[in-house]
């Protein structure tokens, strides 16, 4: 049996890469001030677990700086999180699990000690954070949908051209989501003769179409 496993949370939903993870936005609340300086001093003090080749990118299209939203995963030898998790708190009020909060209260906003080398030998467990997420009703229902293959994606650009962006796909009714630039969305069926598409206004109105 290996070392216990780090607990993810503030991985984010993809536009372009939908999947169970949950929306931010789905997520704001109220925080008290000094306990969500507090949370945000936490998420800041991390040690640098991993680095990655591209920056993020803040999911409510506010502006904020790569540097700002960073490359990097963070840990607190526990838990592990984003580098720019702490931009979602501090600006837009975004909500975190108890049992991060707690701690980070604690704590007094510090982060102990932590042994890198030991940490990145661990794996990481996303099953806390995502059934937290869904009990909080911030996770889409896609069970059916998937990102569409190589296979896929060529009989749809066959079909549909290769100016669309499609990113899920349903092979049992042939059913396509496009996504267009402007953040609105589109579910298309393949081969219909006419069927007409289901326009949605972005990701926040997929369960009422599902």
């Amino acid at each position: 049996m290996g070392p216990p496993r780090l607990e993810t949370l503030g991985f984010w939903f993809n536009e372009r890469a939908p999947s169970s993870y949950p929306r931010p936005q789905a997520l704001i609340g109220a925080w008290d001030p000094e306990a969500r300086a507090r949370v945000v001093a936490y998420l800041r003090a991390g040690a640098r677990l991993h680095a990655f080749a591209g920056h993020s990118h803040c999911r409510f299209a506010c502006g904020a700086r790569p540097s700002v939203m960073g490359r990097r995963d963070l840990t607190d030898g526990d838990q592990v999180w984003p580098e720019g998790l702490a931009h979602y708190v501090e600006v837009h009020g975004v909500r975190l699990p108890e049992r991060l909060v707690a701690t980070a209260l604690a704590r007094g906003g510090e982060v102990p000690a932590v042994d890198v080398a030991a940490a990145r030998r661990r794996r990481y467990d996303d099953g806390p954070w995502l059934a937290w997420a869904r009990a909080a009703g911030a996770c889409l229902e896609l069970a059916g949908w998937e990102l569409p293959d190589r296979d896929a994606r060529a009989r749809i650009t066959a079909e549909l051209g290769a100016d669309l962006e499609v990113v899920l796909c349903r092979a049992d009714t042939r059913q396509v989501v496009i996504a267009h630039p402007a953040g609105a969305l589109e579910i298309r069926q393949l081969s219909t003769g006419g069927h007409p598409p289901r326009h949605l206004p972005g990701w926040h109105a997929w369960p009422a179409a599902t």
